[in-house]
């Protein structure tokens, strides 16, 4: 593990090992949250099941381009025609950049919801990030 040089080794130390009471130290020395920061084992949990969800966005969402690779796999194999297993030749040139590109877009769009809507930190940086924007664009336009 790299320490950083902005944090003491004290709380470093803290932060690698855990105290004893669970939490990590950080809260406890640098903010005031301290006292309504929850256990280490609701953290946890928490940190799982947004693991198990974005694990499941990712395998939903990239199975139609994993079953084309397959299907293509196993025509190639066959030593089959292409054009004539598809339904159309559009579909034979262009189920790859379809199913890919389409599969990896939409996961890169929902991946940023699901952890939005699992975790309060990021929710409250959005809220203060749309706030930034909405000033700045505010300034803008008044002008």
């Amino acid at each position: 593990v790299v320490m950083s040089s902005r944090i003491p080794q004290s709380v470093w130390s803290q932060v690698v090992s855990g105290r004893s009471d669970g939490s990590s130290g950080i809260n406890a020395e640098y903010g005031p949250a301290a006292a309504a920061s929850p256990p280490r084992s609701t953290i946890q949990k928490n940190a799982s099941i947004t693991v198990v969800l974005v694990t499941t966005v990712y395998i939903v969402l990239n199975m139609p381009s994993f079953l084309n690779y397959v299907y293509y796999v196993n025509l190639r194999v066959q030593n089959v025609d292409m054009i004539d297993r598809y339904s159309s030749s559009f579909l034979w040139c262009y189920s790859w950049n379809i199913t890919y590109v389409l599969c990896v877009t939409l996961n890169s769009c929902v991946n940023p919801v699901v952890y939005l809507a699992r975790n309060k930190h990021y929710r409250n940086e959005a809220k203060k990030t749309g706030k930034r924007i909405r000033i700045s664009l505010n300034g803008l336009y008044s002008g």
